[in-house]
């Protein structure tokens, strides 16, 4: 879990896959198409306290990089960063949404049509009805400028991630956190306006809890 400093045999030791520490952020960056990382750049998060995701960045028709993060460990904002020369500086960044009690987290976003970006968002609240967890949605039609105001989606699973079909359509893929465990889809065919969940896939519905 959170470590100030991790060593190589503290992963022995550790239950999880993964570490997450209090220095920031940062990207590293590949000259030759991801066979080596020789540069690592640390990205000024402004006012906010360092960023996580578990997805990694996408690149817009404009060109930029984008990535949206939100901070941890206090999940208080989500926000946008944008880089017009692939990694190598970074814009200042924007929020997408404050949260205020239940906090929003482990955002990701999708370009769903020309300068128009859907960002899916945890919500740690519990639907005290299904016993369900739902993803929210907001979206930028300025390319990321500004944003809605997060909307309650009908997927019941956190977190969610996003890809663009070659179809046009969305795929968002979620994990269920209620029986039967599992990893479920939907697809949305207006650009995450609407999720036929009615149609959901089950791309598996037998793992052992909600972890």
């Amino acid at each position: 879990g959170w470590t100030n400093e991790i060593r190589e045999q503290d992963w022995e030791n550790s239950v999880y896959t993964w570490a997450r520490g209090h220095h920031g952020l940062y990207v590293h960056l590949s000259d030759d198409r991801g066979e080596t990382f020789e540069r690592t750049v640390k990205i000024d998060c402004g006012a906010y306290q360092n960023g996580y995701t578990r997805t990694g960045v996408i690149e817009l028709a404009d060109g930029r990089v984008a990535y949206s993060v939100a901070e941890h460990p206090v999940n208080r904002h989500v926000y946008l960063l944008s880089s017009g020369n692939g990694g190598v500086t970074w814009d200042s960044p924007v929020v997408i949404c404050e949260s205020s009690g239940a906090a929003f987290s482990e955002p990701d976003i999708a370009e769903v049509a020309p300068n128009e970006l859907y960002c899916i968002l945890r919500w740690e609240c519990r639907d005290p009805f299904s016993g369900g967890y739902y993803l929210h949605g907001c979206r930028s039609v300025d390319g990321g400028k500004t944003w809605s105001s997060p909307e309650t989606t009908t997927m019941d699973g956190i977190p969610g991630h996003l890809l663009v079909l070659s179809d046009g359509r969305l795929l968002c893929t979620y994990a269920r956190r209620k029986a039967p465990f599992g990893i479920y889809a939907s697809v949305s065919e207006d650009g995450g306006s609407s999720w036929l969940t009615d149609q959901e896939i089950i791309i598996r519905d037998d793992l052992p809890n909600r972890d």
